[in-house]
């Protein structure tokens, strides 16, 4: 078994640390700040989930074609999602027409 040996004259060893070199400080990327409007179509009443944050939502709003259309016409750009079926393409072109 090797084990450590002491200088032959008695003199201390001095210690050595190891120091990490510091990291460059990353340059803080702007935090992008988006709405979530979570979209059930159906014949005549959507329903609307709209949330400032992940895993919580803030307002629910169930409405008509009409209303539905003025409701998105009225807001901030809004991350829209909704559910693959045949009015989605035509919803998703009109709420993109807005901004959306």
């Amino acid at each position: 078994m090797m084990g450590w040996t002491p200088p032959p004259d008695g003199t201390s060893v001095p210690i050595q640390y190891y120091t990490a070199p510091k990291a460059k400080k990353r340059k803080e990327e702007p935090t992008m700040h988006t709405t979530q409007a979570s979209v059930d179509l159906a014949k005549s009443v959507f329903e609307v989930a709209v949330s400032d944050r992940p895993g919580s939502v803030q307002e629910r709003h169930r409405l008509s074609r009409a209303r539905f259309r003025r409701f998105f016409e009225n807001r901030e750009p809004t991350e829209v999602l909704m559910e693959a079926c045949g009015t989605a393409h035509y919803w998703g072109r009109e709420l993109e027409a807005m901004g959306h």
